[in-house]
């Protein structure tokens, strides 16, 4: 696991209190199985369920792994609205300058 440090201003994007490392990691673990332990992470924070978009706690998402391409079971893969969040693809093209949307 690699922690990336953000150098753009992105707290005018998603109101960030402080820096936070992004985490990009490789790993041989199922899509089914990673969602599971970044649930049990967001649990383990104090994460309770809410409405979306509601206000929580912590937010890990799976954006991207490997390029593959799911659509049923979850998690949906790439992230159903990654190419809808400027919040994401600003310190996604700096963290993963080459990377390309797989769809």
């Amino acid at each position: 696991m690699t922690d990336v440090g953000m150098t753009g201003d992105y707290d005018s994007i998603i109101g960030m209190q402080k820096e936070e490392p992004l985490r990009r990691f490789t790993t041989g673990i199922p899509a089914a199985r990673l969602l599971e332990k970044t649930r049990a992470v967001e649990r383990a924070v104090g994460r309770t369920p809410s409405f979306r978009g509601g206000p929580r706690e912590i937010d890990v998402d799976i954006l991207d792994l490997g390029g593959r391409i799911r659509s049923a079971p979850d998690p949906i893969l790439p992230h159903p609205r990654l190419a809808l969040r400027r919040f994401v693809l600003a310190p996604l093209a700096e963290v993963a300058p080459g990377w390309r949307h797989p769809v």
